[in-house]
């Protein structure tokens, strides 16, 4: 006989610290909904390498109106992510960019960036590595999550001003990138994630050469058909701050997906346009990503 007050232990009742976290099924068998914020588990390992190439031959003036470029600019980046989840509230890793620039006539193509050519008006290199952290603050809340990235240039005169006739690979400054991320399900098929960048590129002791600072704000809605494929529609808006030089900004808008390949490998699409600016570019990017959770 059970005496009075003492339960089966089918019957007691779990506390909420000894329920499983849904994130570790999430993370296991259903890639795409570990949103780019998400906190690995311990001793899990994310892979991911994502290609872009953009290009452009107009561009925004100092009054946002959208003007013709005599020529065609076009950049393919592959950055190659790692990282690492040292506890459930601390995630460590690195970046890298591969970066190549392609400056050609207006009306040629973007793809022919991938030719990878020696000529003068095209440049390949490994520009930056950084290593990074990713953390939650809120113990009990690991949808808002903050990322710190620190990139140092790898090679010399990216921005071209001593060589290569002013082609632009990369900044040679060294830039801070602090990343504030909030993933939120909106019921069993939709989820918003939303991220807020504050990043500074340092002057590295240049004259004339002057630190930017810039603001981004981010979101992403998505939508899972099944859990195996992801759609979602993204938009930013980022301004860049000179000091008493100025202000830029640009804007871009763009639809997306993710499909689930295996069980660890998801692939990833995204066609983006930039829609507004000042002084900036008016392109458009081509997106391909790769990454492997395990």
């Amino acid at each position: 006989m059970i005496g009075r007050g003492t339960l089966k232990k089918s019957e007691v009742t779990p506390t909420e610290e000894s329920l499983p976290d849904p994130a570790d099924f999430i993370a296991a068998f259903n890639l795409q909904s570990l949103s780019s914020g998400g906190l690995l588990r311990e001793n899990q390992t994310e892979i991911k390498l994502f290609n872009s190439v953009y290009s452009q031959n107009q561009y925004f003036d100092a009054n946002g109106d959208r003007q013709d470029n005599l020529s065609r600019a076009t950049y393919f980046t592959s950055l190659g992510q790692f990282l690492y989840g040292l506890t459930p509230q601390l995630n460590v890793g690195f970046d890298f960019n591969i970066r190549s620039v392609r400056n050609d006539i207006a009306n040629s193509s973007p793809w022919s960036v991938l030719r990878f050519e020696d000529i003068p008006t095209v440049r390949t290199q490994l520009t930056t590595i950084a290593p990074k952290v990713r953390f939650a603050p809120f113990k009990k809340n690991k949808d808002f999550t903050i990322q710190s990235t620190l990139y140092f240039p790898v090679q010399y005169s990216l921005e071209g001003y001593e060589e290569n006739g002013y082609v632009f690979l990369d900044f040679d400054k060294n830039f801070w990138f602090n990343q504030f991320m909030y993933t939120k399900m909106l019921g069993d098929h939709f989820q918003l994630f939303l991220e807020g960048d504050l990043n500074y590129y340092f002057n590295n002791g240049v004259i004339g050469n002057p630190g930017l600072f810039s603001i981004a704000t981010k979101g992403f809605l998505s939508y899972f058909p099944n859990d195996k494929i992801t759609f979602y529609a993204m938009s930013d808006y980022t301004p860049t701050l000179y000091g008493p030089w100025g202000t830029n900004y640009f804007s871009q808008s763009g639809l997306g997906g993710k499909f689930l390949i295996t069980d660890f490998l998801e692939i990833e699409v995204l066609y983006a346009r930039f829609m507004h600016g000042k002084n900036s570019g008016a392109g458009q990017s081509f997106n391909l990503g790769i990454r492997f959770i395990k």
